[in-house]
């Protein structure tokens, strides 16, 4: 398995671009949708520019007190338990 934590995503788009597509293409994958192309056919970098890093915390700008108090209720201990601090 892999894990690609998003903020690290839209940080190093095209590293992080690049561990997904050698672990899609990697003969070891047992996922079930494992991609029969070699990495080099990948446009790492026209993918990588597609991403926005300013969308990492802006959910927190357009939610009201009330919803971000209703949505730490659900997520926090995931987000704690997962590495990720709560701030508001």
């Amino acid at each position: 398995s892999i894990r690609i934590r998003y903020e690290d995503f839209v940080a190093e788009p095209r590293h992080e671009l690049g561990r997904l597509a050698e672990w899609l293409t990697d003969g070891e994958s047992a996922a079930p949708w494992r991609i029969d192309a070699p990495v080099r056919d990948v446009d790492l970098d026209a993918a990588a520019a597609l991403i926005r890093p300013g969308s990492v915390s802006r959910w927190v700008e357009h939610l009201s007190a009330d919803e971000v108090g209703a949505l730490e209720h659900l997520i926090r201990p995931t987000m704690e338990r997962t590495g990720y601090a709560w701030t508001r």
